[in-house]
């Protein structure tokens, strides 16, 4: 089949179409640039979104989403037979005539090919984009910002682009979580987010990629310090974490929570979708590499990322979203499986951490308001 270039005089535009991203998070909501511009361009297509368990409620609060699809166990690390199947059939019953897909795994670059959908766009990543009818060259190793990467297909499609900022929009069942948690706050400001857990995944743990939860404990006591509210977020895997954060000595939780900084905890008690409410309700955002970081970005708060073993270049804010504090290394890790036994996160330092959160609370609340910088240690 010849290459698929959108017609702009509009004598081709899919009817249905169905967008192929199992996981995770973070790159989940990376890939939602890619989609409002695919909306904008083709407004009256329906779009569809293939998406496992662990992500699916990022994909909640889309405006460009019709319907979800379910690709529960069609990633590495969580394979099903029977999964695959399911979500193949899902795929020919939806009768799509357009597949997108913004994934370098060769599993779900073929699900598309087995489902017999005619048009197929892809990246193609080492040769295993091969099943795409268009094929979007991309090399594992090259540094450029991941939401980019994902654009290159709208490009290949001849679709303008959209802003290239990850989108959510928190639902009114969303806001009321927020509402519940964070009654007894009042108006105290400054009010930030912390999050304690991240670096797990379907089928893979990564705990390097976590700032140490005493670390996260004494940037809250410089929080209470200044007066300012804390919420501390979390899953339900992240208690433990969240409890040594707040249990360490230099921050004083009793004392603090009686006097001018208020604080509150979410760890466990939130939906995606909670979480995202919450956090835009907050003037700034701290946290790991992980998928809530890039939620923060997606709901326009402020957000310091702390980065050790992954690339500040691919996965951190753009400009005006926030601040990548990283460690000092030469490079970081091609493959996120060479980075296990990293002690890269080590070397980031609360003092670093709080001057750019110091920066982005004086600057304003904003996301264009603040610079993305890197800050090594």
């Amino acid at each position: 089949m010849a290459p698929l270039v959108m017609d702009r005089a509009g004598d081709w535009a899919p009817r249905r179409v169905v967008v192929v991203k199992p996981c995770c998070i973070g790159d989940v909501l990376l890939a939602t640039p890619l989609l409002a511009s695919l909306r904008a361009a083709w407004p009256g297509a329906r779009f569809d979104w293939a998406v496992g368990n662990h992500s699916r409620g990022v994909l909640e609060g889309q405006p460009h989403v019709d319907g979800l699809l379910d690709a529960t166990g069609c990633v590495r690390g969580e394979l099903r037979v029977r999964s695959i199947g399911k979500l193949i059939l899902s795929m020919r019953r939806g009768r799509y005539d357009l597949a997108v897909v913004p994934d370098r795994s060769p599993i779900v670059n073929l699900l598309p090919w087995l489902a017999r959908v005619p048009r197929r766009v892809g990246l193609d990543s080492g040769g295993r984009g091969w099943p795409n009818t268009v094929r979007v060259h991309n090399e594992a190793h090259e540094r450029r910002a991941e939401v980019d990467v994902y654009l290159d297909i709208a490009r290949a499609l001849g679709v303008p682009l959209a802003e290239p900022r990850p989108l959510f929009v928190p639902t009114a069942a969303h806001r009321a979580e927020a509402e519940e948690l964070l009654g007894t706050l009042g108006p105290h400001r400054p009010r930030v987010a912390l999050h304690v857990g991240g670096g797990v995944n379907p089928g893979m743990a990564l705990p390097e990629k976590r700032w140490p939860a005493e670390r996260f404990g004494q940037l809250a006591g410089r929080l209470a310090e200044i007066g300012a509210a804390v919420v501390w977020l979390g899953g339900p895997g992240d208690t433990s974490s969240a409890a040594r954060a707040r249990a360490t000595e230099v921050f004083g939780l009793g004392h603090a929570s009686e006097g001018d900084a208020p604080q509150v905890d979410g760890c466990g008690r939130l939906s995606l979708g909670g979480t995202a409410a919450v956090v835009a309700t907050c003037d700034a955002y701290v946290g790991s590499d992980t998928g809530v970081s890039h939620l923060a970005v997606a709901v326009g708060t402020s957000a310091v990322v702390v980065f050790g073993p992954t690339d500040p270049v691919r996965y951190g804010p753009r400009e005006g979203a926030g601040v990548a504090v990283v460690a000092a290394y030469d490079s970081p890790f091609e493959r996120l499986r060479d980075a296990r036994g990293s002690t890269a996160i080590e070397e980031v330092t609360v003092d670093a951490v709080w001057r750019a959160l110091q920066t982005l609370l004086e600057g304003g609340t904003g996301p264009t308001s603040t610079k993305t910088t890197m800050t090594p240690i």
